[in-house]
């Protein structure tokens, strides 16, 4: 329900394209229509994640980084950088931090900031069409009106794997989830800063109540694990993930698929059921593992190749995509993980060929 709900959002703007071509049946009017449809697109975004950052300072947040499809803007030594980087599905971020966390931190104007945004100019222009005459100007500001009003309801109304109202409607109904808000945008703060995943704090939050707002913390301590070859602390993660698996959106499934197979083979060298958790997964959704360029991706892809697959030929091809994605990725602390991940399976790949090559030796001399 919620994947037609928000593949209906998606279309929205298009059939309003649709509608106005219809009654004006004018090529060039559809091509302009097109065109603002797009650039609508863009300047929503800006606009929304502009909405966080303005609300954010207003209740004094202090930025991070600032998002705009693959291009990172931050401060640094006093100057504004910009970096890219591609993330498969995020067109816009807005990451800021609060200095201190108190049980009354606010929280709502920073996540709502984006959609009053969007919901405000929406109202605007379509007050405007009551005056405008212009049909190309109408047609312009209709499509950015419809834009705007449905990049708010794609981030208020509960549906996809998160948004900014599901945000604030989970730490409404349980305040854990406003520090577990405090304890993300603080990491995110940090590895901007140059710090590591094992400089963070030990998260001890209740993994009953696993979401979307708490998943990354709990990927973070699974990654601090693997770092320090913790199996107690990466066992309570993994039984987290996998309890939580089924109730997951569908949407996340790979992602977390990678994630699970990934601690599995770093902790205990072994894949473990994971086999299952993919078989699960719908065909499309497997296809997705090996085209996705993103570093959590190829690494989940990685594993795969070597553990489950035992395509170690390919498996040393994509490990050579993850190195290189990883020396030049934004956060240090990621490419520490990252590197390190590297490292361990070129090691695992050269053991396990050494052991197929006996087994096919002793095979041959019986």
């Amino acid at each position: 329900m919620k994947k037609k709900f928000s593949f209906i959002l998606t279309m929205v703007p298009f059939f309003v394209l649709g509608v106005l071509f219809d009654k004006y049946n004018d090529p060039i009017y559809f091509l302009v229509l097109l065109f603002g449809v797009i650039i609508s697109f863009i300047l929503c975004t800006i606009i929304h994640e502009s909405g966080h950052l303005i609300f954010g300072l207003l209740t004094n947040y202090k930025l991070t980084s600032f998002r705009i499809f693959r291009f990172i803007f931050f401060k640094e030594n006093g100057k504004i950088m910009v970096k890219k980087e591609k993330v498969p599905g995020i067109v816009g971020q807005c990451l800021m931090y609060y200095e201190e966390y108190s049980d009354n931190m606010p929280y709502k104007l920073y996540n709502y900031g984006g959609l009053i945004l969007n919901f405000t100019l929406a109202v605007i222009g379509y007050t405007l069409l009551f005056f405008t005459k212009n049909m190309i100007l109408f047609g312009i500001i209709l499509s950015f009106s419809t834009m705007s009003m449905t990049l708010f309801l794609a981030n208020y109304l509960p549906i996809g794997a998160f948004n900014d109202g599901m945000n604030v409607r989970m730490i409404n109904k349980d305040k854990m989830f406003l520090k577990v808000l405090y304890d993300q945008t603080k990491a995110m703060r940090l590895f901007k800063e140059g710090y590591l995943i094992t400089d963070l704090d030990n998260y001890d939050y209740d993994l009953d109540k696993m979401n979307t707002l708490l998943l990354p913390l709990v990927i973070i301590s699974g990654y601090k694990a693997v770092l320090n070859d913790d199996k107690v602390e990466g066992k309570r993660i993994l039984d987290a993930l996998k309890k939580h698996y089924d109730n997951l959106d569908k949407d996340l499934k790979l992602s977390i698929y990678t994630e699970i197979l990934s601690l599995e083979c770093m902790l205990f060298n072994d894949p473990g059921n994971t086999i299952e958790l993919f078989n699960s997964l719908p065909n499309p959704n497997k296809r997705l593992l090996f085209r996705i360029k993103e570093i959590s991706f190829l690494s989940g892809s990685c594993f795969h190749l070597v553990y489950q697959i035992k395509d170690y030929d390919k498996a040393l091809k994509r490990i050579e995509e993850l190195e290189k994605i990883a020396n030049n990725h934004y956060y240090k602390a990621y490419k520490e993980y990252y590197l390190f991940i590297v490292k361990t399976l070129k090691e695992r790949i050269i053991e396990f060929t050494s052991k197929d090559e006996i087994v096919l030796e002793e095979n041959t001399n019986l």
